[in-house]
Protein backbone atom coordinates (compact mmCIF):
# COMPACT_ATOMS: atom_id res chain seq x y z
CA UNK A 1 0.00 0.00 0.00
CA UNK A 2 1.17 3.26 -1.49
CA UNK A 3 1.65 6.32 1.54
CA UNK A 4 -0.54 8.43 -0.41
CA UNK A 5 -3.23 6.18 -0.23
CA UNK A 6 -2.93 5.85 3.43
CA UNK A 7 -2.21 9.66 3.84
CA UNK A 8 -6.02 9.32 1.74
CA UNK A 9 -7.65 6.92 3.68
CA UNK A 10 -6.57 8.52 7.24
CA UNK A 11 -6.78 12.37 6.19
CA UNK A 12 -9.31 12.21 4.27
CA UNK A 13 -11.63 10.22 5.00
CA UNK A 14 -11.44 10.73 9.03
CA UNK A 15 -10.61 14.47 8.79
CA UNK A 16 -13.43 15.38 10.99
CA UNK A 17 -12.50 12.82 13.70
CA UNK A 18 -9.05 14.32 13.62
CA UNK A 19 -10.50 17.89 13.90
CA UNK A 20 -12.43 16.54 16.80
CA UNK A 21 -9.79 15.43 18.27
CA UNK A 22 -7.47 18.25 18.49
CA UNK A 23 -10.52 20.57 19.27
CA UNK A 24 -11.19 18.45 22.60
CA UNK A 25 -7.30 18.94 23.36
CA UNK A 26 -7.05 21.84 22.78
CA UNK A 27 -9.69 23.05 25.17
CA UNK A 28 -8.31 20.82 27.88
CA UNK A 29 -5.06 22.11 27.67
CA UNK A 30 -6.53 26.13 27.98
CA UNK A 31 -8.36 24.44 30.82
CA UNK A 32 -5.21 22.82 32.06
CA UNK A 33 -2.90 25.82 32.07
CA UNK A 34 -5.47 27.88 33.64
CA UNK A 35 -5.82 25.59 36.66
CA UNK A 36 -2.36 24.76 36.52
CA UNK A 37 -0.88 28.29 36.31
CA UNK A 38 -3.29 29.92 38.98
CA UNK A 39 -3.64 33.24 37.39
CA UNK A 40 -1.38 35.47 36.51
CA UNK A 41 2.35 34.77 38.68
CA UNK A 42 4.83 37.84 38.98
CA UNK A 43 8.47 36.70 39.64
CA UNK A 44 10.87 38.38 41.55
CA UNK A 45 14.83 37.76 41.23
CA UNK A 46 17.42 39.00 43.83
CA UNK A 47 21.36 38.21 43.11
CA UNK A 48 24.03 37.30 45.38
CA UNK A 49 27.26 35.56 46.36
CA UNK A 50 28.61 32.91 48.36
CA UNK A 51 31.52 32.42 50.33
CA UNK A 52 32.99 30.40 47.51
CA UNK A 53 36.04 30.66 45.43
CA UNK A 54 35.40 32.05 41.80
CA UNK A 55 34.83 29.49 39.27
CA UNK A 56 37.23 29.25 36.26
CA UNK A 57 34.65 26.95 34.11
CA UNK A 58 30.89 27.27 33.63
CA UNK A 59 30.99 23.51 35.31
CA UNK A 60 32.56 24.86 38.55
CA UNK A 61 29.54 27.85 38.04
CA UNK A 62 26.86 25.06 37.18
CA UNK A 63 27.67 23.41 40.05
CA UNK A 64 27.40 26.05 42.60
CA UNK A 65 24.13 27.17 41.30
CA UNK A 66 23.29 23.51 42.05
CA UNK A 67 24.31 23.75 46.04
CA UNK A 68 22.61 27.27 45.83
CA UNK A 69 19.63 25.58 44.80
CA UNK A 70 19.77 22.77 47.27
CA UNK A 71 19.47 24.99 49.53
CA UNK A 72 16.62 27.26 48.70
CA UNK A 73 14.57 24.45 47.54
CA UNK A 74 14.66 23.00 51.33
CA UNK A 75 11.12 23.35 52.36
CA UNK A 76 12.84 24.30 55.93
CA UNK A 77 14.76 26.96 54.63
CA UNK A 78 11.46 27.87 52.51
CA UNK A 79 9.11 27.93 55.35
CA UNK A 80 11.93 30.07 57.75
CA UNK A 81 11.39 32.35 54.66
CA UNK A 82 7.72 32.20 54.26
CA UNK A 83 7.73 33.09 58.17
CA UNK A 84 10.12 36.25 58.04
CA UNK A 85 7.98 37.71 54.38
CA UNK A 86 4.74 36.91 56.54
CA UNK A 87 3.28 35.05 53.47
CA UNK A 88 0.60 32.14 53.91
CA UNK A 89 1.84 29.47 51.78
CA UNK A 90 2.61 25.65 51.27
CA UNK A 91 6.10 25.60 51.77
CA UNK A 92 6.94 22.46 50.08
CA UNK A 93 4.82 23.99 47.20
CA UNK A 94 6.82 27.16 46.78
CA UNK A 95 9.85 24.93 47.03
CA UNK A 96 8.95 22.62 44.44
CA UNK A 97 7.30 25.04 41.77
CA UNK A 98 7.67 28.27 42.25
CA UNK A 99 11.79 28.82 43.29
CA UNK A 100 14.59 28.80 40.41
CA UNK A 101 18.52 29.44 40.88
CA UNK A 102 20.77 30.10 37.61
CA UNK A 103 24.09 30.52 38.03
CA UNK A 104 25.29 34.15 35.63
CA UNK A 105 27.46 33.13 33.02
CA UNK A 106 30.66 31.73 34.44
CA UNK A 107 30.98 34.01 37.61
CA UNK A 108 29.98 33.20 41.05
CA UNK A 109 26.98 35.59 41.24
CA UNK A 110 23.73 33.48 41.46
CA UNK A 111 20.11 34.71 40.78
CA UNK A 112 17.55 33.40 42.80
CA UNK A 113 13.92 34.00 41.31
CA UNK A 114 10.02 33.24 42.97
CA UNK A 115 7.23 33.45 41.70
CA UNK A 116 4.00 34.03 43.43
CA UNK A 117 0.14 35.68 42.41
CA UNK A 118 1.22 38.77 44.82
CA UNK A 119 3.68 40.61 43.37
CA UNK A 120 4.94 42.05 46.73
CA UNK A 121 5.26 38.43 48.01
CA UNK A 122 7.08 37.26 45.33
CA UNK A 123 10.12 40.38 45.98
CA UNK A 124 9.85 39.40 49.58
CA UNK A 125 10.16 36.10 49.55
CA UNK A 126 13.20 36.22 47.08
CA UNK A 127 14.98 38.69 49.37
CA UNK A 128 14.14 36.48 52.63
CA UNK A 129 15.06 33.09 50.96
CA UNK A 130 18.27 34.99 49.10
CA UNK A 131 19.22 35.59 52.86
CA UNK A 132 18.52 32.22 54.44
CA UNK A 133 20.20 30.44 51.61
CA UNK A 134 23.71 32.74 52.89
CA UNK A 135 22.77 32.06 55.95
CA UNK A 136 22.92 28.13 55.88
CA UNK A 137 26.19 28.38 53.65
CA UNK A 138 27.50 30.92 56.44
CA UNK A 139 26.98 28.13 58.96
CA UNK A 140 27.61 25.23 57.43
CA UNK A 141 31.33 26.47 55.94
CA UNK A 142 32.30 28.07 59.08
CA UNK A 143 31.39 25.14 60.93
CA UNK A 144 33.40 22.98 58.89
CA UNK A 145 36.40 25.81 59.57
CA UNK A 146 35.66 25.91 63.03
CA UNK A 147 35.50 22.18 63.33
CA UNK A 148 38.86 22.10 61.60
CA UNK A 149 40.12 24.00 63.50
CA UNK A 150 39.05 22.52 67.17
CA UNK A 151 40.51 19.17 65.66
CA UNK A 152 43.66 20.69 65.13
CA UNK A 153 44.37 22.19 68.15
CA UNK A 154 43.28 19.65 70.00
CA UNK A 155 45.86 17.68 68.14
CA UNK A 156 48.74 20.18 69.15
CA UNK A 157 47.42 20.35 72.86
CA UNK A 158 47.78 16.74 72.90
CA UNK A 159 51.54 16.64 71.19
CA UNK A 160 52.51 19.45 74.25
CA UNK A 161 51.43 17.33 76.46
CA UNK A 162 53.52 14.27 75.56
CA UNK A 163 56.70 16.87 74.67
CA UNK A 164 56.54 17.81 78.03
CA UNK A 165 56.42 14.58 79.70
CA UNK A 166 59.26 14.24 77.10
CA UNK A 167 61.51 16.88 78.69
CA UNK A 168 60.69 15.82 82.44
CA UNK A 169 61.96 12.06 81.42
CA UNK A 170 65.03 13.73 79.79
CA UNK A 171 65.75 15.39 82.92
CA UNK A 172 65.42 13.07 85.16
CA UNK A 173 67.62 10.57 83.00
CA UNK A 174 70.18 13.87 83.01
CA UNK A 175 70.39 14.17 86.50
CA UNK A 176 70.68 10.02 86.80
CA UNK A 177 73.62 10.10 84.34
CA UNK A 178 75.36 12.78 86.23
CA UNK A 179 75.35 11.03 88.91
CA UNK A 180 76.24 7.44 87.38
CA UNK A 181 79.08 5.39 89.55
CA UNK A 182 80.26 3.26 86.48
CA UNK A 183 80.75 3.27 82.69
CA UNK A 184 78.39 0.93 81.92
CA UNK A 185 75.14 2.25 83.98
CA UNK A 186 76.38 6.29 82.23
CA UNK A 187 76.14 4.13 78.92
CA UNK A 188 73.04 2.43 79.74
CA UNK A 189 71.31 6.08 80.72
CA UNK A 190 72.52 8.00 78.16
CA UNK A 191 71.11 5.37 75.25
CA UNK A 192 67.77 5.84 77.18
CA UNK A 193 67.82 9.77 77.51
CA UNK A 194 69.05 9.62 73.12
CA UNK A 195 65.70 7.95 72.86
CA UNK A 196 63.41 10.06 74.39
CA UNK A 197 64.96 13.00 72.45
CA UNK A 198 64.15 11.19 69.07
CA UNK A 199 60.39 10.82 69.94
CA UNK A 200 60.32 14.45 71.32
CA UNK A 201 61.66 15.74 67.76
CA UNK A 202 59.34 13.57 66.75
CA UNK A 203 56.63 15.21 68.58
CA UNK A 204 57.62 18.65 67.63
CA UNK A 205 57.57 18.04 63.73
CA UNK A 206 54.36 16.49 64.20
CA UNK A 207 53.46 19.98 66.28
CA UNK A 208 54.95 22.00 63.47
CA UNK A 209 53.02 20.25 60.72
CA UNK A 210 49.80 20.72 62.36
CA UNK A 211 50.45 24.61 63.50
CA UNK A 212 50.86 25.10 59.60
CA UNK A 213 48.39 23.57 58.80
CA UNK A 214 45.87 25.89 61.18
CA UNK A 215 47.56 28.56 59.81
CA UNK A 216 46.27 27.44 56.07
CA UNK A 217 43.04 26.84 57.14
CA UNK A 218 42.78 30.55 58.65
CA UNK A 219 44.49 31.78 55.48
CA UNK A 220 41.86 30.13 53.23
CA UNK A 221 38.75 31.13 55.38
CA UNK A 222 40.09 34.88 54.91
CA UNK A 223 40.31 35.06 51.11
CA UNK A 224 36.98 33.59 50.93
CA UNK A 225 34.51 35.91 49.27
CA UNK A 226 32.40 37.64 51.87
CA UNK A 227 28.29 36.03 51.27
CA UNK A 228 26.14 38.83 50.86
CA UNK A 229 23.14 40.23 48.40
CA UNK A 230 24.24 42.16 46.19
CA UNK A 231 21.19 43.12 44.42
CA UNK A 232 17.66 42.74 46.04
CA UNK A 233 14.44 41.63 44.22
CA UNK A 234 12.23 44.74 43.74
CA UNK A 235 8.28 44.60 43.13
CA UNK A 236 7.72 43.30 40.20
CA UNK A 237 6.30 45.53 37.72
CA UNK A 238 4.08 43.36 35.22
CA UNK A 239 3.00 39.71 35.32
CA UNK A 240 4.84 36.74 33.41
CA UNK A 241 4.24 35.89 29.90
CA UNK A 242 1.19 33.06 30.09
CA UNK A 243 2.13 29.37 29.50
CA UNK A 244 -1.18 29.54 27.48
CA UNK A 245 0.44 29.15 23.70
CA UNK A 246 2.98 26.42 24.70
CA UNK A 247 -0.24 24.38 26.58
CA UNK A 248 -2.13 25.06 22.90
CA UNK A 249 0.87 23.81 21.03
CA UNK A 250 0.97 20.69 22.97
CA UNK A 251 -2.43 20.13 22.96
CA UNK A 252 -2.88 20.48 19.09
CA UNK A 253 0.66 17.96 19.00
CA UNK A 254 -1.42 15.40 21.52
CA UNK A 255 -4.59 15.56 19.72
CA UNK A 256 -3.26 15.09 15.79
CA UNK A 257 -1.31 12.04 17.46
CA UNK A 258 -4.68 10.73 18.97
CA UNK A 259 -6.83 11.44 16.34
CA UNK A 260 -4.34 9.79 13.66
CA UNK A 261 -4.40 6.62 16.00
CA UNK A 262 -7.83 6.78 16.15
CA UNK A 263 -8.31 6.92 12.48
CA UNK A 264 -5.60 4.41 11.65
CA UNK A 265 -7.50 1.79 14.41
CA UNK A 266 -11.06 2.34 12.59
CA UNK A 267 -9.34 2.33 9.02
CA UNK A 268 -7.82 -1.11 10.48
CA UNK A 269 -11.24 -2.32 11.37
CA UNK A 270 -13.17 -1.33 8.68
CA UNK A 271 -10.88 -0.45 5.69
CA UNK A 272 -11.78 1.91 2.92
CA UNK A 273 -10.73 3.09 -0.79
CA UNK A 274 -10.20 6.58 -0.78
CA UNK A 275 -9.96 8.31 -4.76
CA UNK A 276 -11.21 6.78 -7.92
CA UNK A 277 -7.47 5.45 -9.14
CA UNK A 278 -7.57 3.37 -5.62
CA UNK A 279 -11.23 2.08 -6.28
CA UNK A 280 -10.37 1.42 -9.95
CA UNK A 281 -7.53 -0.43 -9.21
CA UNK A 282 -9.33 -2.36 -6.55
CA UNK A 283 -12.07 -3.42 -9.08
CA UNK A 284 -9.30 -3.71 -12.13
CA UNK A 285 -11.32 -1.04 -14.75
CA UNK A 286 -9.83 2.06 -16.30
CA UNK A 287 -10.21 5.28 -14.24
CA UNK A 288 -12.17 7.68 -16.58
CA UNK A 289 -12.33 10.53 -14.06
CA UNK A 290 -14.27 12.19 -11.51
CA UNK A 291 -17.31 14.63 -11.68
CA UNK A 292 -17.11 18.13 -10.37
CA UNK A 293 -18.40 19.52 -6.65
CA UNK A 294 -20.18 22.11 -8.61
CA UNK A 295 -23.07 21.93 -10.70
CA UNK A 296 -22.10 20.65 -13.93
CA UNK A 297 -23.08 23.06 -16.45
CA UNK A 298 -20.23 25.23 -14.41
CA UNK A 299 -17.73 22.53 -15.12
CA UNK A 300 -18.06 22.32 -19.59
CA UNK A 301 -14.39 21.44 -20.19
CA UNK A 302 -14.29 18.86 -17.54
CA UNK A 303 -17.98 16.98 -18.63
CA UNK A 304 -16.23 16.99 -21.84
CA UNK A 305 -13.20 15.08 -21.43
CA UNK A 306 -15.05 12.61 -19.31
CA UNK A 307 -17.20 12.48 -22.33
CA UNK A 308 -14.09 11.75 -25.02
CA UNK A 309 -12.66 9.03 -22.48
CA UNK A 310 -16.18 7.51 -22.41
CA UNK A 311 -16.63 7.55 -26.01
CA UNK A 312 -12.91 6.08 -26.53
CA UNK A 313 -14.11 3.29 -23.90
CA UNK A 314 -17.39 2.54 -25.98
CA UNK A 315 -15.36 2.54 -29.60
CA UNK A 316 -12.72 0.03 -27.81
CA UNK A 317 -15.52 -2.49 -26.54
CA UNK A 318 -17.78 -1.55 -29.75
CA UNK A 319 -20.99 -0.79 -28.18
CA UNK A 320 -23.47 2.32 -28.46
CA UNK A 321 -25.26 1.61 -25.14
CA UNK A 322 -24.01 2.35 -21.89
CA UNK A 323 -25.60 1.28 -19.00
CA UNK A 324 -25.01 3.66 -15.74
CA UNK A 325 -24.61 1.40 -12.62
CA UNK A 326 -23.82 2.62 -9.33
CA UNK A 327 -21.77 1.75 -6.81
CA UNK A 328 -23.75 3.20 -3.69
CA UNK A 329 -27.22 1.49 -3.39
CA UNK A 330 -29.30 4.94 -2.84
CA UNK A 331 -27.88 7.14 -5.74
CA UNK A 332 -29.90 8.24 -8.32
CA UNK A 333 -27.94 9.37 -11.28
CA UNK A 334 -30.24 9.95 -13.96
CA UNK A 335 -29.35 13.12 -13.95
CA UNK A 336 -25.35 12.17 -15.13
CA UNK A 337 -26.36 9.78 -17.43
CA UNK A 338 -28.04 12.04 -18.92
CA UNK A 339 -25.65 15.00 -19.14
CA UNK A 340 -23.06 11.83 -20.28
CA UNK A 341 -25.10 10.85 -22.94
CA UNK A 342 -25.75 14.26 -24.60
CA UNK A 343 -22.41 13.92 -26.83
CA UNK A 344 -23.44 15.04 -30.71
CA UNK A 345 -19.82 13.12 -31.92
CA UNK A 346 -20.77 10.07 -30.27
CA UNK A 347 -24.08 9.68 -30.67
CA UNK A 348 -24.36 7.44 -27.54
CA UNK A 349 -27.02 6.25 -25.32
CA UNK A 350 -26.49 6.12 -21.91
CA UNK A 351 -29.02 5.22 -18.98
CA UNK A 352 -29.18 4.47 -15.74
CA UNK A 353 -29.65 0.69 -14.95
CA UNK A 354 -30.02 -1.41 -12.03
CA UNK A 355 -27.17 -4.28 -10.72
CA UNK A 356 -29.69 -6.82 -11.18
CA UNK A 357 -30.99 -5.72 -14.60
CA UNK A 358 -27.61 -5.99 -16.01
CA UNK A 359 -27.71 -9.76 -16.77
CA UNK A 360 -31.15 -9.22 -18.50
CA UNK A 361 -29.74 -6.36 -20.46
CA UNK A 362 -29.64 -6.63 -24.57
CA UNK A 363 -26.68 -7.49 -26.12
CA UNK A 364 -24.28 -4.42 -27.27
CA UNK A 365 -24.34 -2.97 -23.78
CA UNK A 366 -21.17 -1.51 -21.74
CA UNK A 367 -21.17 -0.73 -18.18
CA UNK A 368 -20.16 2.37 -16.68
CA UNK A 369 -19.52 1.77 -12.87
CA UNK A 370 -19.91 4.99 -10.86
CA UNK A 371 -19.44 5.60 -7.27
CA UNK A 372 -18.79 7.91 -4.68
CA UNK A 373 -14.96 8.69 -4.08
CA UNK A 374 -14.76 6.68 -0.88
CA UNK A 375 -15.90 3.34 -0.11
CA UNK A 376 -15.66 1.01 2.24
CA UNK A 377 -13.29 -2.35 0.71
CA UNK A 378 -15.80 -4.91 1.27
CA UNK A 379 -17.82 -2.98 -0.52
CA UNK A 380 -15.62 -2.49 -3.95
CA UNK A 381 -14.63 -6.10 -3.57
CA UNK A 382 -18.32 -7.47 -3.85
CA UNK A 383 -19.11 -4.92 -6.87
CA UNK A 384 -16.00 -6.23 -7.95
CA UNK A 385 -17.24 -9.69 -7.98
CA UNK A 386 -20.45 -8.42 -9.73
CA UNK A 387 -18.26 -7.43 -12.45
CA UNK A 388 -15.93 -10.44 -12.61
CA UNK A 389 -19.77 -12.28 -13.59
CA UNK A 390 -21.42 -10.11 -15.69
CA UNK A 391 -21.10 -11.20 -19.56
CA UNK A 392 -21.05 -7.11 -20.52
CA UNK A 393 -18.19 -5.16 -21.09
CA UNK A 394 -17.40 -2.71 -18.23
CA UNK A 395 -16.15 0.83 -19.73
CA UNK A 396 -14.27 2.01 -16.89
CA UNK A 397 -15.15 4.27 -13.69
CA UNK A 398 -16.28 8.03 -12.92
CA UNK A 399 -16.57 8.87 -9.52
CA UNK A 400 -18.26 11.51 -7.47
CA UNK A 401 -18.30 13.33 -4.46
CA UNK A 402 -21.24 11.61 -2.38
CA UNK A 403 -22.29 14.92 -0.53
CA UNK A 404 -23.05 16.31 -3.68
CA UNK A 405 -23.88 13.79 -5.51
CA UNK A 406 -27.87 14.21 -5.02
CA UNK A 407 -27.91 17.68 -4.67
CA UNK A 408 -30.28 19.39 -7.46
CA UNK A 409 -27.83 22.25 -7.95
CA UNK A 410 -25.69 19.89 -10.27
CA UNK A 411 -28.12 18.97 -12.47
CA UNK A 412 -28.24 21.65 -15.41
CA UNK A 413 -30.88 23.07 -16.83
CA UNK A 414 -30.61 21.61 -20.29
CA UNK A 415 -30.59 18.15 -19.33
CA UNK A 416 -33.23 18.14 -17.09
CA UNK A 417 -36.09 17.95 -19.29
CA UNK A 418 -33.89 15.25 -21.22
CA UNK A 419 -33.26 13.20 -17.82
CA UNK A 420 -36.74 13.06 -16.58
CA UNK A 421 -37.94 10.55 -18.93
CA UNK A 422 -35.18 8.50 -18.38
CA UNK A 423 -35.57 8.77 -14.47
CA UNK A 424 -39.93 8.23 -15.47
CA UNK A 425 -39.00 4.96 -17.20
CA UNK A 426 -36.67 3.98 -14.57
CA UNK A 427 -39.23 4.29 -11.84
CA UNK A 428 -41.89 2.78 -13.85
CA UNK A 429 -39.78 -0.42 -14.36
CA UNK A 430 -38.99 -0.21 -10.31
CA UNK A 431 -42.77 -0.38 -10.11
CA UNK A 432 -44.11 -3.07 -12.26
CA UNK A 433 -41.05 -4.63 -10.82
CA UNK A 434 -42.87 -4.67 -7.31
CA UNK A 435 -46.21 -5.23 -8.83
CA UNK A 436 -45.08 -8.96 -10.04
CA UNK A 437 -43.10 -9.57 -6.33
CA UNK A 438 -46.78 -8.91 -4.80
CA UNK A 439 -48.38 -11.07 -7.33
CA UNK A 440 -46.46 -13.91 -6.76
CA UNK A 441 -47.12 -13.38 -3.39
Amino acid sequence: MELGEVGRRIFRRHWRLILLCVGVAVVAAGIGSTVLGGGHMYTASARFVLDTPDPKSRSEAQSIADMAKGLATSPALVRDALERAGADRSAVDVAKSHVAVTSLGTSAVLQLSVSDRDRRVAAALANALAQRVIEARVAFSNGRLQQALSDLKKKIDELNVKIAALDVQADSLAVRLAGATSAAQSSDLRAERDQLLQSRDLFVQQRGAAESERVSLIAAGVANPSPEIISRASVPAAADSSRLPSYLVLGILLGLIVGIALAAILELMRPTLVGGDAIARELGVAYLGSLPKDPLARAPQLLSTLRIRLRLAANAAEVRTIGVVPMAEDADLTYIAAALGRDPAARLSVRQVAIDDTSRAEGGIGLLAIGPTELEKEKVENFAQFLALTPQPVLGLVTYDRESANNPQHEPDSTSQSARPVRRRVRAKEAGRLVRRLSRR
